[in-house]
């Protein structure tokens, strides 16, 4: 069984693999070598989040669908890692969250890796104009792990279909706070909008329509 039939077998929608040699322009304290020093290979995979959550204009289902892929992602990432330990191999997790990196000021956080670059450099898509990983097949209506391992894998070919059009910028008309840009996101105005506590003291997911509205959301395939 290869490494890609085992990560489906824990849960995973899709599954890439790059190699370290990918990273050499990781900024430095998150290139893979700088959380596991034999890193090798990383693979990365995701579980789709159904289009259902988007359905809605309420924050509750999007909410709730969200954190349960988001739990599925976990729980899919402790079952390939015990799956790659029993063979041998060292598998160190990379999560989204928590973040070592926290800017209070700037409300910008920072994964221990960029799960969406690593991702890319595994195959498994594009980083579009909103910044989010798109795929061919399920667009960024998806949520991404990663695990690096300290074996030597054949790395995917890195994808770059589908890419924005040029002249595409729905996702930063749509967006209530001019939060997107060329050089990125800029999270203190997209967290003050996107993300925060009722008045009952839940924490909900208010807007998504850099996400829903993209031309590209539920992916396109690419012959």
């Amino acid at each position: 069984m290869t490494i890609k039939e085992i990560a489906k077998r824990c849960g995973a929608d899709l599954c890439g693999i790059a190699s370290v040699e990918r990273f050499e322009h990781a900024p430095a304290g998150f290139h893979p070598r700088d959380i596991l020093q034999p890193t090798r290979s990383i693979v990365a995979f995701a579980r789709r989040l159904p289009d259902s959550a988007f359905a809605s204009n309420a924050p509750v289902p999007y909410t709730a669908l969200t954190t349960l892929v988001l739990n599925e992602v976990y729980q899919l990432t402790l079952r390939f890692v015990r799956e790659l330990e029993d063979l041998s191999v060292i598998a160190v997790p990379v999560p989204s969250e928590p973040y070592e990196y926290w800017d209070k000021e700037a409300m910008t956080g920072k994964g221990i890796m960029s799960l969406r670059h690593v991702a890319h450099l595994a195959g498994m898509g594009v980083i579009g104009r909103n910044h989010l990983l798109t795929n061919r097949i399920y667009g960024n209506r998806i949520t991404l792990g990663a695990v690096l391992t300290d074996i030597s894998l054949f790395p995917d070919p890195i994808d770059d279909e589908p890419g924005c059009p040029s002249d595409c910028n729905v996702c930063r008309t749509v967006c209530p706070v001019n939060a997107i840009s060329d050089d990125g996101v800029i999270q203190k105005l997209c967290r003050s909008r996107s993300e925060g506590y009722n008045e009952k003291g839940y924490y909900l997911y208010w807007c998504w329509a850099c996400r829903q509205k993209c031309p590209l959301s539920k992916g396109k395939k690419v012959e």
